[in-house]
């Protein structure tokens, strides 16, 4: 007996170092009542690459549950008769997260038809937003994948998951929005239609207190720097890192379009530029409003190359096949407002844009979309794009992923010419008057195609389009409070004050009115 101790205690050393923390939240028995906030649907071999994350969730209050696909298919036919029985029979409340973990292989998305025919429709789009809504048409679930194909590539997006969450040093990439287009080509209405659109967004949607750096494929274009140079500034505005990194424009199904200048097109970023992907300052979230560079159920697309890479975004969120001119434009439109609004996940900001373009409330932005797009393609076809765009777009990223928007924990006010700051615990400020986000301080004039000159002349465009900034004040603060005085622009309009310090800001609005 005694010469058995031994074994018995190397056995059990054994089985407590395979036993893994997150096996607590592995259900075997899906059928059966649970309660879970958080679901994990993963293929067999991911099961175990899942306990760091499972245990971090836990640890934010969520009731986790990890389901293999084989337990799924042991009772139920297929993931949406599961998600179906889970949201109706299981311990209330019920799910709100789901996260599934795997390429379409082991855990298969939803193919069906568009509902838009002609006018360049799909025959089919991959959604896996079909699993929100697995009972009765209602969303009810926050959906994202992690598309791995190994382990190792769940490692990695596991890690910047995590690391995003907890690791990341707050600064300036959170109040940085980094946004790239390149020309539509569709037509002149069309496009005319698609920047306008974009221009509301910039204007509007986007919180003042946030720096915006955009890069437009069009020599034409203020925003555009000098074209063969366009791939190598892109990716270094995506390194220098940002909150939200989104694209407009056309796509494929490993690249974004191609800007044309003398005849020769220059790439703006693909797949093929993955090694190159070195954020220094936070993980962006990277939205691309393009067609197929979310079809993540063919080889692997833009998306899913750009989330497997170790120093890339931290999620991604792209359309499955075409996409069109106005779908794309509400969506886009939906997501940035959900995106800055009070949403707290990155799931819960995807389906509040969704919920918004089906609902399609009333208002002016709605009204002029709707009638330049009717007289383009017809009333009839608005409705099935509306339908359309909300399955295209799909998140590759985790759902339940916490937003990290700067905090708005300093009040700016002013009072005629003197400017007052409160930030507590702080010592200083970085302080700026800045032009609104479409007015340019600099005369930005026009450059002939053939100018010697045009290198220099188109970067030092660029620069003078991106230069916002009246002044600049360094505030040491007392106690948390200080005041600047200021002088007034002289000539009319509306202007910012805009205060920062780590992943704090905060801003106050000044309008110089026209003189009487």
């Amino acid at each position: 007996m005694k010469s058995l101790l031994p074994l018995l205690a190397m056995l059990a050393c054994a089985a407590a170092a395979s036993a893994r923390p997150g096996s607590t939240h592995l259900i075997a028995d899906p059928a059966a009542p649970q309660r879970v906030d958080y679901l994990v649907v993963c293929g067999d071999a991911f099961a175990g690459g899942l306990d760091v994350l499972a245990g971090h969730r836990a640890g934010q209050g969520l009731a986790v549950g990890i389901v293999k696909m084989s337990a799924v298919t042991a009772k139920f036919k297929s993931i949406r008769p599961f998600l179906a029985h889970a949201v109706a029979r299981w311990t209330k409340p019920a799910p709100r997260h789901l996260l599934l973990v795997g390429d379409v292989d082991t855990v298969p998305t939803v193919v069906k038809k568009g509902r838009l025919r002609g006018w360049g429709g799909s025959k089919d789009l991959a959604t896996d937003f079909d699993y929100a809504r697995p009972l009765d048409g209602r969303v009810r679930l926050h959906v994202g994948r992690f598309p791995c194909d190994t382990p190792a590539e769940l490692a990695v997006m596991v890690r910047k998951t995590l690391d995003y969450e907890t690791r990341l040093a707050p600064g300036g990439w959170q109040h940085r929005l980094k946004f790239v287009a390149s020309v539509g080509g569709y037509s002149k209405e069309i496009d005319t239609l698609l920047e306008s659109i974009g221009m509301q967004i910039a204007a509007t949607g986007v919180p003042a207190d946030f720096d915006v750096q955009a890069a437009y494929g069009s020599p034409n274009s203020p925003f555009c720097p000098y074209p063969p140079r366009f791939n190598r500034h892109v990716l270094e505005m995506f390194n220098e890192g940002s909150l939200l990194a989104l694209f407009v424009g056309h796509g494929s199904r490993t690249s974004v379009a191609r800007l044309v200048w003398r005849g020769r097109g220059y790439r703006i970023f693909g797949a093929r530029d993955a090694a190159a992907l070195k954020v220094r300052q936070g993980l962006p979230i990277l939205t691309v409003i393009a067609c197929h560079t979310g079809r993540f159920d063919a080889a692997d697309c833009l998306g899913e190359t750009y989330l497997k890479t170790p120093a890339g975004p931290v999620a991604f969120i792209g359309g499955s096949r075409v996409t069109q001119p106005y779908g794309n434009g509400l969506f886009a439109r939906a997501f940035i407002l959900g995106f800055f609004s009070k949403a707290r996940t990155l799931g819960e900001a995807l389906t509040s844009a969704k919920q918004h373009v089906l609902a399609h409330p009333f208002s002016l932005f709605r009204l002029q979309v709707d009638t330049a797009c009717a007289g383009i393609q017809g009333k009839d076809a608005l409705g099935p794009m509306r339908a359309d765009v909300v399955e295209h777009y799909n998140l590759l990223g985790d759902p339940a992923l916490v937003i990290r928007r700067p905090k708005r924990d300093i009040t700016v006010t002013l009072d005629r010419t003197t400017l007052r700051i409160l930030a507590p615990g702080r010592e200083a400020v970085d302080l700026t008057l800045e032009c609104a986000r479409l007015d340019f301080l600099h005369p930005l004039p026009a450059i002939a195609p053939d100018d010697p000159d045009f290198e220099k002349k188109i970067s030092d465009r660029y620069q003078k389009a991106h230069d916002k900034v009246i002044r600049r004040w360094a505030v040491k603060l007392k106690d948390g409070k200080g005041a600047v005085t200021f002088e007034p622009p002289k000539r009319p309009g509306t202007y910012f004050f805009k205060a920062s310090a780590g992943g704090s800001v905060g801003s106050a609005k000044l309008t110089v009115p026209p003189v009487k």
